[in-house]
């Protein structure tokens, strides 16, 4: 069953990696992203209709261990937080060589609930992967947040990331909507372009905390990112 007109704003990234109820949750608004493009890879139905993905989350960055695979996406946020304010993020996915991130949707109806059917959840949290944002206020230093280390969530981190208007997809049949759920069920289509996001941790995260040695190294040249994606932006 096809979706006609699908939104390409839902949900493409959805990670609820602790049910525990936080009494103060900072919320951080990510901006479109200007550096790194979200990609997602059909791989096929499952056997009950439900949609499954390769990703690639943003922009190939030299990984801080060779072989590994490293991506961003970056660009600016906003956030009521008092001590982070606005500034710009780069967000960070990395993982062992020979690993990848799939993902499968988290419905199987995309007419009779299409929300559901276009949005996605990672399936292989092996222990190489490795996700967190540098947030970098305006005016100040770089905040380094993680996220995901191997199988080990961090601060109860939830993220997600949406679509913004205009995604290209490439490899579906003719007269097939570009949609999430279409490139999933069609082994080989793509659906990328720039993305929107959302990052709720707790404010404990803001407290300098020890890290995983490789966590530090893997961050450690993502400041240079930031200021590259600003004077691109000014030069434009």
């Amino acid at each position: 069953m096809r979706l006609p007109n699908a939104p390409l704003t839902t949900t493409v990234l959805l990670l609820a990696l602790s049910a525990a109820a936080q009494a103060d949750t900072v919320t951080v608004n990510l901006g479109a992203s200007t550096v790194g493009n979200f990609t997602e890879t059909g791989l096929g139905a499952t056997p009950s209709n439900y949609a499954t993905w390769a990703i690639t989350p943003g922009l190939s960055y030299s990984a801080s261990t060779p072989g590994d695979s490293e991506w961003v996406l970056v660009g600016s946020y906003t956030s009521s937080n008092t001590v982070l304010g606005s500034g710009t993020y780069v967000f960070v996915t990395e993982y062992a060589a020979g690993d990848a991130i799939e993902a499968i949707s988290l419905g199987n109806d995309p007419v009779g609930n299409p929300t559901a059917a276009n949005e996605l959840a990672y399936t292989n949290l092996n222990s190489s992967i490795f996700e967190a944002v540098q947030l970098t206020p305006n005016g100040s230093s770089p905040i380094l947040i993680p996220l995901l280390f191997g199988n080990t969530a961090y601060f109860s981190a939830t993220w997600g990331f949406f679509y913004v208007p205009g995604a290209q997809c490439s490899g579906l049949g003719t007269g097939v909507a570009c949609s999430e759920y279409n490139v999933g069920i069609t082994p080989g289509a793509t659906i990328s372009g720039p993305v929107t996001g959302v990052v709720n941790f707790d404010s404990s995260a803001l407290t300098a905390v020890p890290l995983p040695a490789a966590a530090w190294l893997l961050l450690s040249g993502l400041s240079g990112l930031a200021v590259t994606s600003r004077k691109r932006k000014l030069r434009v």
